[in-house]
């Protein structure tokens, strides 16, 4: 596991250097994607009537769910990066 997620990491790392988009990534700036992302993906399940339900995704809500949850990642693997966390 912790292989895969330092292949991800780098990935990540490797787009966001070949587009020079370090410089907007600060810390601040990064916590603040986070949460902004995560409200999206709270969103999703807003008017979920209970717990089961949210097991129940339809196909395209499901869909979005891991567009969000792959934002929230690439942002945490950027944090990591800035302030020399190791995340696993």
């Amino acid at each position: 596991m912790e292989d895969r997620i330092e292949q991800i990491s780098q990935k990540a790392i490797t787009f966001r250097d070949a587009r020079d988009w370090k410089q907007f990534h600060d810390p601040k700036n990064l916590a603040e994607a986070i949460a902004i992302e995560a409200g999206e993906l709270l969103e999703h399940f807003l008017w979920i009537k209970n717990t089961d339900e949210s097991y129940q995704l339809e196909p395209h809500k499901l869909e979005s769910v891991k567009e969000e949850v792959a934002d929230i990642m690439i942002y945490l693997l950027y944090i990591c990066d800035s302030l020399n966390i190791d995340i696993t």
